[in-house]
């Protein structure tokens, strides 16, 4: 290569935006991939950020204050005095869900089927596929997985799901109900409020039955008086509630 060639060949001007679609206030790094075919070498750079400020750092750390797009600029410069330039431009999306609500049941009663979790997701800014994993905690037990479930959240709205869950292999005591979720293939700009745990349900075993026969109730009863064999008649009095 002649001088003039040498002269005429700028340097190659490249970067890297990560993440590559960052939400405001996040940081980002801008990651030089430059050379110089003439092995000479990259002797400086300059970045316009396009929001008004500017980087020398080869590979400078950055964050956005406000949703937009912005076209990111560097300029490298060989130690002759070459110079190459790249431009990007750099999205900036606020991804923001929040869990809001959760309600389990208050009672159950073991090997009990067909109770609903009700979970809330709620979306700050734009539209979002979101993940919700419900978990369970058997008394201070671990968390195991109960379902995992991916939906639409439309923008600035509100997901409302429900989610089956069964008593069939809990034994009596406390059972907590846990909730996460999280947009899918973007960070959340809080998830400090992707977790939200349910008031334990209280699960109690069912009441064996009544042998055949006579039965004995309590309160009074006229003397030599007795119930009439099961499924004579019927007893009626209050049922449990379930609240949700």
């Amino acid at each position: 290569m002649t001088a003039d060639e040498h002269s005429s060949v700028p340097p190659v001007a490249a970067f890297v935006v990560d993440p590559p679609e960052p939400s405001a206030g996040e940081r980002i790094r801008l990651l030089d991939l430059s050379y110089d075919p003439c092995g000479e070498g990259i002797a400086l750079h300059a970045w316009d950020l396009g929001d008004g400020t500017t980087s020398t750092e080869p590979d400078p750390e950055h964050r956005f204050e406000a949703d937009g797009t912005y076209d990111v600029t560097l300029h490298v410069t060989a130690a002759d005095g070459r110079v190459g330039v790249a431009t990007a431009l750099v999205r900036v999306t606020t991804h923001d869900i929040a869990l809001t609500k959760i309600i389990a049941p208050e009672k159950a009663t073991v090997a009990d089927l067909g109770e609903v979790v009700v979970v809330v997701v709620e979306s700050r800014h734009g539209p979002e596929i979101v993940q919700i994993e419900l978990l369970r905690r058997r008394g201070s037990g671990e968390l195991e997985t109960v379902a995992v479930h991916t939906r639409s959240l439309p923008e600035a709205g509100e997901l409302e799901l429900g989610i089956p869950v069964t008593f069939d292999d809990v034994d009596e005591g406390e059972v907590t109900f846990l909730a996460r979720a999280a947009p899918v293939g973007v960070a959340d700009s809080s998830p400090e409020n992707n977790e939200l745990a349910a008031p334990p349900t209280i699960v109690s075993r069912r009441p064996a039955p009544a042998p055949s026969g006579e039965r004995e109730i309590s309160g009074p009863l006229a003397p030599g008086r007795t119930l009439p064999p099961h499924g004579a008649g019927a007893v009626s009095g209050p049922g449990q509630e379930v609240v949700q």
